[in-house]
């Protein structure tokens, strides 16, 4: 009774299935994996800020929350986090249109009022810096903002122009926006 199953139709097709399968697919799984531990180009864009909801910060406010999302997560895709520390990724924390009010120390926004988890947002600037973070203002957002570099948040800087913004978008392996 044993052959029958062996030699039924069935049995040859879900084993050839399997073997297919298993041949096609390993090379497209090993070099997700590799992709997975290379270093990565990420840049997490900021856009989403209106300045006047910063003045009673309320839990959970879209403007606030979006913020706090895109410092968590230019942190966690510096790849330290999942113990890919060999191929730390390069990340760019790129500001435009209101967000952009983030780095400019002329606004009467204290960053170090809003907790994000475990730290104040001052504090997760500091620390996105020290980890090597690029923070950039999109040159055009910062002309319409009144923001100049010497009125520039510590470690920001203004993108050299809308040639430099494209080349960062261009290199990026990954884009987050928020």
């Amino acid at each position: 009774m044993m052959q029958n199953r062996i030699l039924s139709p069935s049995f040859w097709f879900l084993g050839f299935s399997l073997l297919f399968l298993t041949v096609f697919s390993l090379p497209g799984l090993a070099e997700t994996a590799d992709r997975y531990h290379q270093k990565q180009n990420v840049i997490v864009k900021l856009a989403n800020f209106d300045p006047l909801t910063w003045e009673d910060p309320v839990p959970g406010g879209h403007n606030w929350q979006s913020a706090c999302m895109a410092f968590m997560m230019a942190d966690h895709m510096l790849g330290e986090a999942i113990g890919n520390s060999h191929y730390k990724n390069e990340v760019i924390l790129f500001l435009n249109l209101q967000a952009v009010e983030l780095a400019d120390t002329d606004t009467a926004i204290d960053l170090s009022g809003f907790i994000c988890g475990q730290h104040s947002l001052q504090e997760s600037w500091d620390m996105l810096l020290h980890k090597g973070v690029d923070i950039v203002v999109c040159p055009g957002c910062a002309v319409i903002g009144g923001i100049t570099p010497e009125t520039l948040r510590e470690g920001a800087r203004i993108a050299g122009g809308a040639q430099e913004v494209t080349e960062i978008f261009l290199r990026a392996d990954k884009v987050i926006d928020f």
